[in-house]
């Protein structure tokens, strides 16, 4: 009798509410899953990670699989989709992942040096999301669901860069010319009215370096000077400065533009 009558009690749905942004205000990011695909010299088919940014106003996507995620990987991931849309947001929701956010906090989260290097050369903010609250990102969320029932759902791919064209052919042939469930337009002709909102794209791409220790030899010359109380043999936390052969032991982590010979804010200056 008990089951009888709780099948018949009627509950409320659960209501959230729905945030409707204007054109060219949020992005949304995460990841997921793509379809299963060999990896190189190997007979084994894994699963890569599905990099997707929503526009929050149009819905239109920028989808790519990696095999690996980093703090760079994850930051160049924004770089390409800001390109891919030929303008950048005002701000940006994502989960509190490490390759973004250190520390979550609701009010001042600590994001990753990085990460916030990226967003500050292309004038973007972070709205990391509360732990444990995918509604706030729910437009991403169905994105990649979305992706993963339709264009990969039962495929196989023999390698990253043939998921990857496909996902690109599958958004400039299908999802953007769709008629989105909700809003009944379509997602192309939406996203031609949120275009001209977006912010200008900067003329040079930001330089990406890479944050990771490294031991400096006592006796060994080294590209650096000016930096106070050096202690040999010592562990220090290096930045890495892709393609410019040199090593300088820095304070903080800033975008690097040519022609600076040193970082505001650090005891380094380049020789």
């Amino acid at each position: 009798m008990k089951r009888f009558c709780r099948a018949l009690r009627r509950k409320n749905p659960a209501q959230y509410d729905r945030l409707e942004f204007p054109p060219g205000e949020e992005a949304q990011v995460d990841y997921g899953l793509g379809a299963l695909t060999r990896k190189p010299d190997t007979n084994t088919y894994r699963r890569p990670r599905l990099f997707v940014m929503t526009l929050k106003y149009s819905r239109r996507c920028f989808r790519k699989v990696v095999w690996t995620s980093s703090q760079v990987v994850w930051a160049k991931l924004h770089e390409e989709a800001f390109r891919y849309f030929g303008g950048t947001t005002r701000y940006v929701v994502l989960d509190n992942l490490k390759e973004g956010v250190i520390k979550p906090d609701l009010y001042e989260p600590e994001l990753n040096p990085v990460y916030a290097s990226v967003l500050a050369h292309y004038g973007v903010v972070a709205d990391p999301a509360r732990v444990a609250d995918p509604d706030r990102k729910g437009s991403v969320e169905n994105a990649i669901q979305h992706t993963q029932d339709t264009a990969l759902k039962g495929r196989r791919f023999e390698s990253i860069e043939e998921q990857n064209r496909w996902l690109m052919h599958w958004e400039e042939r299908w999802a953007s010319l769709r008629i989105h469930g909700r809003m009944k337009r379509q997602v192309q002709e939406m996203f031609e009215e949120e275009k001209p909102f977006l912010q200008a794209l900067p003329f040079q791409d930001v330089r990406i370096g890479c944050n990771h220790p490294r031991n400096i030899p006592g006796r060994r010359r080294r590209r650096f000077a000016d930096v106070e109380h050096e202690r040999e043999n010592q562990q220090r936390r290096i930045r890495c400065l892709a393609g410019h052969g040199f090593w300088a032991v820095v304070s903080i982590f800033s975008a690097i533009t040519p022609g600076v010979r040193e970082w505001p804010g650090s005891d380094v200056r380049l020789l």
